[in-house]
């Protein structure tokens, strides 16, 4: 029975865990795309949530697929030059 409810709570929490982080990010973005060019940099995500978004990007291609978060935004994690942005 405990080894159920274990599963149970893992399953729900795995079904809330990418929600929760999706909303986070998209306000993230929503910031740093709404910043002037010279606040830009600071905003950029970096450290644990730009390894959550990595990690997302990698594991549920297809829940941040088009139309779920704005177009240039996966390719702008993809493609910026962090170590150019000061960001290690």
């Amino acid at each position: 029975m405990e080894s159920s409810n274990r599963q149970n709570i893992a399953t729900v929490r795995a079904k809330l865990e990418f929600p929760v982080w999706h909303r986070t990010f998209t306000k993230a973005y929503s910031a740093w795309s709404n910043a002037p060019s010279d606040l830009k940099t600071p905003l950029l995500l970096h450290g644990p949530a730009l390894s959550a978004a990595e990690s997302w990007l990698l594991d549920c291609p297809d829940k941040l697929s088009e139309g779920s978060v704005p177009p240039q935004c996966c390719e702008t994690l993809l493609t910026t030059d962090w170590a150019a942005a000061g960001v290690s």
